[in-house]
């Protein structure tokens, strides 16, 4: 309980909570249960607007294990703002998981407490937060 009291004090309006949560979200089990009620007591939703062709997020080629068990969570008022949904499925993937990124539709400049990588792309500012740097 002790991540619901250090998350639910802080005050922020838009929120996105993301990962390798280890659960598909149709499970009827304990901890998928235990994922919806944190979700929903946060005040967020799941994104399942994944767009590509296969969904699975998790896969295993030895075994034929697969899975969609990484996913996002956004506050509601972001909803609306989500573009797209995809798993990036490369070549070069050293891990059982393939990463998933999501598009949204925000100006995201005007909160950035530090210099993040920027470019130029059909008139608006591209941002790329790097996840291995906690931005």
């Amino acid at each position: 309980m002790s991540i619901m009291n250090d998350v639910s004090e802080l005050q922020y309006q838009d929120v996105i909570f993301g990962g390798d949560f280890n659960v598909e979200l149709v499970d009827k089990d304990d901890a998928c249960k235990q994922l919806h009620s944190f979700v929903h007591d946060l005040q967020l939703n799941f994104v399942d607007k994944i767009s590509s062709h296969d969904k699975t997020t998790y896969r295993v080629a030895s075994t034929g294990a697969c899975s969609t068990i990484d996913h996002f969570s956004v506050s509601h008022n972001l909803c609306r703002q989500i573009i797209d949904v995809q798993v990036l499925d490369s070549a070069v993937n050293f891990s059982d998981h393939c990463p998933l990124t999501m598009e949204l539709g925000i100006d995201v400049s005007s909160f950035c407490s530090r210099s993040v990588s920027g470019s130029q792309s059909n008139n608006h500012n591209v941002f790329y937060f790097r996840w291995d740097i906690g931005d």
